[in-house]
């Protein structure tokens, strides 16, 4: 997990579910392109949930139990 995967797991556990354009203004992120790509691979790989239609800025993406878990965060 590089360290962007990170930072948008730790913004979902921290904050509750958020929308791709509030990740990233959260994150200042600089390529919108780039917080997709990483939420696309966050929810493959069973990280992250996505809540509604990939790759809008109004999709909701809440993080999985296993996201938690890899951050080891407790529930």
């Amino acid at each position: 997990m590089d360290s962007l995967d990170e930072r948008l797991l730790r913004e979902l556990a921290q904050a509750g579910p958020l929308t791709t354009n509030e990740l990233a203004h959260r994150l200042s992120a600089g390529h919108w392109a780039d917080v997709c790509t990483a939420l696309n691979r966050l929810v493959s790989e069973g990280y992250a949930t996505v809540v509604g239609p990939l790759g809008r800025p109004e999709t909701l993406y809440r993080v999985h139990p296993r996201g938690r878990a890899a951050l080891g965060i407790k529930f």
